[in-house]
């Protein structure tokens, strides 16, 4: 059974600073180094929080690319000794290199994401009244209506990082802060429940709703 939190106050990212920031009026346009350290953000959230490890890359899939490398390499370098690998193979299975697996195979695509990532807009969605964001332990949501290929226009990169406010990145032109539908809203709620082991919100009816019978800690 999961434990959900009913406290903002105890995420990473403080709730007053964020609403003390965008309730002065002025659209948040981020440009140069402010936005290419958002963009690292989110793409550091994406890949470094535990629930996203597993769909990433599996030992077994590890395992077998190695296999198919050894194979690769007796064809064009010559056979290698049982002994040398078994050694390999053996090697695999250290604790160790089976944390290290998934954060390897997410850096060595970072470049490749982050270029992506610039290539979009980047929006800050309000949540309209009545309605509020939560975060997860996997807090970063992709949404599609056609494709999950980054570099397709219709995919959408969601960080909600507070109860109101989630930076978006965007296949399209839009202007630098919207107020998100009730839809789209509930929609990145749900999303995020079902994808993280944790959920957090100053709602506790709204993580009843997401997650009926879960352990809610209230601070």
């Amino acid at each position: 059974m999961s434990i959900d939190i009913a406290d903002w106050s105890m995420l990473p990212i403080s709730y007053s600073i964020a609403s003390k920031m965008f309730n002065r009026g002025a659209d948040p346009v981020l440009m140069g180094t402010n936005r290419e350290i958002l963009e690292l953000f989110i793409y550091e959230q994406w890949r470094r929080v535990p629930d996203i490890h597993d769909q990433v890359l599996s030992h077994d899939t590890f395992r077998l690319r190695v296999e198919t490398a050894i194979a690769d390499f007796e064809q064009t370098s010559g056979p290698l000794s049982s002994v040398e690998k078994d050694e390999l193979i053996h090697n695999l299975n250290s604790p160790e290199l089976r944390k290290q697996i998934p954060g390897r195979a997410l850096r060595k695509s970072s470049g490749e994401v982050l270029k992506i990532f610039q290539d979009k807009a980047l929006v800050f969605v309000e949540a309209p009244n009545g309605m509020e964001f939560v975060v997860g332990s996997s807090n970063v949501v992709k949404t599609s209506d056609r494709s999950s290929d980054l570099r397709d226009s219709s995919v959408e990169i969601w960080l909600p990082f507070a109860p109101r406010f989630a930076a978006v990145l965007v296949g399209r032109e839009l202007p630098a802060r919207i107020v998100g539908s009730a839809g789209q809203i509930n929609s990145i709620d749900q999303a995020l429940a079902r994808k993280s082991s944790i959920i957090a919100s100053r709602n506790v009816d709204l993580i009843r709703t997401l997650r009926p019978g879960s352990k809610i800690a209230e601070s």
